[in-house]
């Protein structure tokens, strides 16, 4: 019997793996925020904050579905 046996290891192995999704997609989320900031620096302040809202928001619900 080893220490891992009793499926610790599978847990670690899942939450490790969780965990390098979580900053891929923490990675894409900023790639994208800086791409819209880009792309929107000629607008002012408002229409920057609500679309990178929207930004996140859709990727959010691509993370959750």
């Amino acid at each position: 019997m080893t220490p891992y046996a009793n499926g610790k290891l599978q847990n670690k192995t899942s939450a490790n793996s969780a965990e390098i999704r979580f900053h891929f997609v923490r990675e894409i989320q900023m790639s994208a925020y800086k791409h819209a900031m880009q792309k929107f620096v000629s607008y002012n302040a408002v229409e920057i904050i609500a679309w990178s809202i929207m930004i996140c928001c859709i990727l959010t619900l691509f993370i959750v579905v």
